[in-house]
């Protein structure tokens, strides 16, 4: 068998496409032979996108099936500022969105609140509900209450996704939430998403705390930037997920 070695090949002349054998013909490469970021189809339709740490988008939608695709996974090992997803990921790919936070605690062991805020700016105003259940460690106290503290209308600061708790810096005690986002690259139409958020901690007589959390984010343009974080300290720990919904 005869063997063709070079470091480079590619079409003559003007065209760009490179054809290997005729019609009828088999071509075999090997499985790790081909390293591309994007792959496309003969009709130039993508594929898939990858970006070369095996983290896709851009998901062709007769591949992608039902149910969730996990688009990128943020894990918080060491202090930061805030946990940005950004329009890499939030796209119109998908209509809905999911991002999933678990583990997630303060850098400092005061009682903070974990907030969001979304848009190119980071400013997009926002209106709220906010409702909580509280239940202390000895079962003696709960509570059903309508978190006034939390809520708010045409404001454009963070707004909470959790109520406030004794949560610590060294992750025993910590936020974990499920935060839906629905059609946010849509444009014409005011945005939604719904949160529930659970946090156990040193306040409340180390008891457990489960919020329920919808926001109206009013702008009529697409919203592709979505961000995380504490008031007034950085984020000490914790993973954040983002998936795309069919």
């Amino acid at each position: 068998m005869s063997k063709l070695r070079t470091t480079t090949l590619e079409p003559e002349g003007a065209t760009t496409t490179l054809t290997l054998g005729g019609s009828g013909d088999s071509v075999v490469i090997e499985s790790d032979a081909v390293k591309a970021n994007t792959m496309k189809d003969a009709g130039g339709n993508t594929l898939w996108t990858s970006n070369g740490s095996g983290t896709l988008s851009s998901l062709n939608s007769a591949l992608a099936g039902g149910g969730l695709s996990l688009l990128e996974t943020q894990t918080v090992t060491t202090s930061v500022t805030s946990v940005d997803f950004t329009s890499t990921y939030i796209t119109t790919d998908y209509n809905d969105y999911w991002i999933i936070g678990y583990g997630v605690y303060p850098a400092a062991g005061t009682q903070p609140v974990l907030k969001m805020q979304c848009g190119s700016g980071f400013n997009t105003q926002w209106s709220s509900t906010y409702v909580m259940q509280k239940n202390n460690d000895a079962n003696t106290t709960a509570s059903l209450d309508i978190n006034t503290g939390a809520m708010n209308w045409d404001q454009t600061t963070l707004s909470h996704l959790s109520g406030t708790n004794g949560v610590d810096s060294g992750g025993l005690y910590n936020f974990n939430f499920i935060l839906e986002i629905m059609d946010p690259a849509s444009t014409g139409t005011w945005k939604s998403s719904l949160a529930t958020v659970v946090a156990t901690g040193s306040d409340y007589n180390n008891g457990v705390i489960q919020s329920w959390k919808h926001d109206r984010w009013q702008t009529t343009g697409a919203i592709t930037d979505w961000r995380f974080k504490f008031d007034g300290q950085d984020i000490g720990g914790g993973t954040f997920k983002i998936y795309g919904v069919n």
